[in-house]
């Protein structure tokens, strides 16, 4: 909850006995309120949700590029006439058991 206070999605309105509760006028209407104030998140969820798309965006086209990256390791893995000194200036790396290459060496953005 603190990092969303922080990052100004919610706002805390406590009261002065720590409780959360609201209190209502002779209409019934919400005179004043205590705990959680949900107003600048709903404000928000428009370009939330537009972050959200940019990231699943983003995560499939890295899926899809680890995929292409394995599939054109596979292909020159499996040359049957490629000479030794040539295999060993293509790096290759190992294939885990999730079917994912090893990670190390590119930038942190992925």
């Amino acid at each position: 909850m603190a990092s969303l206070v922080e990052a100004g999605l919610i706002i805390r309105r406590d009261s002065p006995n720590g409780k959360r509760f609201a209190r209502r006028g002779q209409g019934g209407e919400i005179e004043s309120a205590f705990g959680f104030d949900l107003t600048p998140l709903i404000a928000r969820v428009a370009e939330i949700h537009k972050l959200l798309k940019t990231h699943v965006k983003q995560q499939k086209r890295r899926a899809n590029e680890s995929q292409s990256e394995r599939h054109i390791q596979n292909q020159i893995t499996n040359i049957p006439d490629l000479e030794p000194s040539l295999r060993e200036a293509v790096p290759i790396r190992p294939v885990n058991a999730e079917g994912a290459g090893s990670r190390k060496g590119r930038d942190s953005r992925n």
